[in-house]
């Protein structure tokens, strides 16, 4: 499916759900995320499970882009944001491994 392919139906599904439902919608599919990971997690080698979860990360994604259609003025700000948080990920990491180096010496 084309990038333009995915938009138009983006579009479709905002126009026609509007807000409110595509907000609980996302509720009920982080919930659903949250159930697949505690299930993968008790069955890490049951594939039913793993599939399951990426099933439900899909849902989830594919929601959390209908929500950026809502605020597309916040998309940017967005990004910000994890970028910043990708970045706290990597200084803990860092500092984590100059913990571990210490300990070693």
């Amino acid at each position: 499916m084309t990038k333009t392919e995915k938009t138009a139906i983006q579009n479709r599904a905002k126009d026609h759900y509007g807000f409110k439902f595509e907000a609980h919608d996302l509720q009920e599919e982080c919930a659903e995320v949250i159930q697949a990971v505690n299930k993968f997690l008790k069955n890490p080698k049951d594939t039913k499970c793993l599939n399951n979860l990426f099933e439900e990360i899909a849902d989830t994604e594919i929601l959390f882009e209908q929500m950026k259609l809502w605020f597309p003025t916040l998309c940017p700000y967005v990004e910000r944001v994890k970028e910043a948080k990708l970045k706290r990920v990597d200084y803990r990491i860092r500092k984590d491994i100059e913990r571990q180096v210490e300990e070693w010496r």
